[in-house]
């Protein structure tokens, strides 16, 4: 027993430290990030059983809302965090520390000028929005709407200027790292919340809380350390602050802001229309389905996260063949998850009876769409953090733009003219994405054979 324990281990021990060290890095990325993750998904559906039995599932639906409104704002960084995290992987790579420095130190002055322009904004037009018709239209007025949209808005804009020490990280080769971040004020939140359920009555106030506090709390703290002790030769300074790197930073940002945009109407709007097209109830059913499709999308997305730097790197280098591997690889997998999304979509019903008691019936179409997203966003997705990493994506600002405008419509279209309800407004974003799944394997393959041109190579 010992025996074949041992071999077990050596043969894990072996995977992980062999290949090219750029690999051996991505592999103990991934490793540490599916641990983290992993816990985090568990935490996260004991978390949704635990929110329904401490607020009412009207609340709950206004706090799922709420949540994905606020999340429109991630744009307002401008795009500064992805053209951060390529310009700082290529510094580290090429060993450049204080250019580094000097794009922190630009970065971190600039998202806090953005963050503090935007929420004296917020705080002053906040008084005259009626955000229960902006929120919740069709429903009966709730006593901590407006203060639970402050909370939210005041968490959002200091987690966009903390969440640049993750960015670090990432450039660093060390995404498991900053997932633990993440996954430190996530296991904060859920403690708090079991604590809660026993002892106090639940309300969105003290939801809103518990859930924004933890994390603002564990990415102050790792900032503060990281930059004293690990990063102390890259910590920011007023006197590396360089208007013309934020001018670097930003015309590459400019354009992933843009795509930015696009992604937040085709993924962060969902709730928003089915409460102007139905009632707050029916987003419950849309998340529940989006949570059950969570963990292949997120397991697929842990093994790729590593690779938006580790392809800038690679580039830099000039190391092709690697990218070819790793990619083709990556499409092996992708195959696989197919097979595991087409049987959950199968089994979703028996789950959603089990895991929410019998409370929320979620329609097996909306099961169906919501698995055939993830297998198209899961087939872009190589391709696009190979585009992105390189800094060729005009065609793909293009495309944002194009589906940016048709989302919104073609769900209206499907939802309420075609009536499929909810899965119609998934069905909108299959579309959409579907555009992208036809092209960016070609680009990809262009670039990647120095056969890219005009705007294939831009």
């Amino acid at each position: 027993m010992l025996k074949n324990d041992y071999g077990a281990l050596a043969i894990i021990t072996r995977f992980f430290n062999a290949g090219h060290e750029r690999s051996i890095t991505i592999k103990r990325n991934i490793a540490g990030s599916f641990i983290l993750k992993g816990t985090e998904m568990g935490i996260g559906f004991l978390r949704v059983s635990i929110i329904l039995s401490f607020i009412s599932r009207s609340d709950y639906g206004i706090w799922l809302t709420v949540g994905s409104f606020v999340s429109w704002f991630t744009f307002l960084d401008l795009g500064l965090g992805n053209g951060l995290l390529n310009k700082l992987t290529e510094a580290l790579s090429l060993k450049d520390y204080p250019l580094a420095r000097s794009y922190l130190s630009t970065a971190y002055f600039s998202l806090i000028l953005i963050m503090g322009i935007f929420f004296l904004i917020f705080l002053l037009i906040f008084p005259f929005i009626n955000w229960h018709s902006v929120i919740i239209p069709n429903e009966s007025e709730n006593q901590y709407l407006n203060i639970l949209i402050l909370l939210a808005f005041t968490s959002f804009a200091a987690q966009m200027v903390l969440n640049i020490i993750s960015t670090l990280l990432k450039a660093d080769q060390k995404y498991a790292f900053g997932q633990s971040l993440g996954m430190g004020g996530s296991v904060a939140y859920f403690i708090l919340l079991i604590i809660s359920a026993f002892l106090l009555n639940g309300n969105l106030l003290i939801l809103a809380l518990i859930a924004y506090l933890p994390p603002l709390l564990f990415y102050s703290l790792a900032t503060v350390i990281l930059f004293r002790k690990k990063y102390a030769g890259l910590r920011p300074s007023f006197r590396f602050i360089n208007r013309g790197y934020f001018s670097e930073i930003a015309k590459l940002g400019v354009k992933f802001f843009i795509i930015q945009i696009a992604a937040i109407v085709m993924f962060a709007t969902d709730n928003i229309i089915i409460t102007q097209l139905s009632n707050v109830e029916e987003v419950v059913p849309y998340n529940i389905a989006r949570f059950y499709f969570g963990p292949p999308s997120m397991a697929y997305g842990l093994i790729l996260a590593p690779l938006w730097p580790a392809f800038i790197d690679a580039y830099i280098k000039k190391d092709i063949d690697w990218i070819k591997k790793v990619t083709n690889k990556i499409l092996v997998l992708w195959i696989a998850l197919v097979f595991a999304v087409g049987i959950m979509v199968f089994a979703a019903d028996t789950f959603y009876k089990i895991w929410t008691s019998g409370r929320v019936e979620v329609p097996f179409i909306l099961s169906a769409i919501m698995g055939l997203s993830v297998i198209i966003t899961s087939w872009n997705l190589p391709f696009d953090y190979f585009i992105n990493g390189v800094g060729k994506i005009k065609l793909q600002l293009y495309n944002s733009v194009a589906v940016m405008l048709i989302n919104i419509p073609l769900s209206i279209l499907f939802a309420r003219n075609l009536k499929m309800g909810t899965a119609g407004i998934i069905l909108a974003t299959c579309v959409c994405l579907f555009i992208g799944a036809l092209w960016v394997p070609v680009q990809y393959y262009k670039i990647i054979n120095n056969k890219a041109s005009g705007i294939w190579n831009e």
